[in-house]
């Protein structure tokens, strides 16, 4: 696993794997570095459960080739998640400066 830094806007996110071929696991997490909405430090929540806030979009692709495994965030103004807590169920804007991106991978 890698963890690539903060969520930015539109930015690809790029790892190489070192692995003798493509992967047939990809994973893309958003990891949670200051608690908000019922999350922790170090909650890891799948970046398919975000979306772009007022638009019917994922968050991002993730995907891999024979060298990277990568993911490439949409353009977003804000994070859309459910809330894990206080509020369980409820849609809510959530921080990108909240949260970093982090990649799994796996033959």
């Amino acid at each position: 696993s890698k963890n690539s830094g903060s969520i930015t806007s539109g930015q690809l996110y790029s790892v190489a794997h070192g692995l003798s071929g493509i992967p047939s696991f990809v994973r893309a997490v958003l990891v949670c570095n200051t608690s908000e909405l019922g999350f922790t430090t170090n909650d890891e929540i799948e970046a398919v459960a975000f979306n772009t806030q007022g638009m019917p979009y994922l968050l991002g692709s993730c995907g891999a080739d024979a060298t990277n495994v990568f993911f490439q965030a949409s353009l977003f103004s804000a994070l859309g998640v459910t809330q894990k807590a206080s509020v369980a169920g409820t849609s809510s804007i959530a921080s990108a400066a909240h949260w970093n991106i982090k990649l799994y991978w796996s033959l």
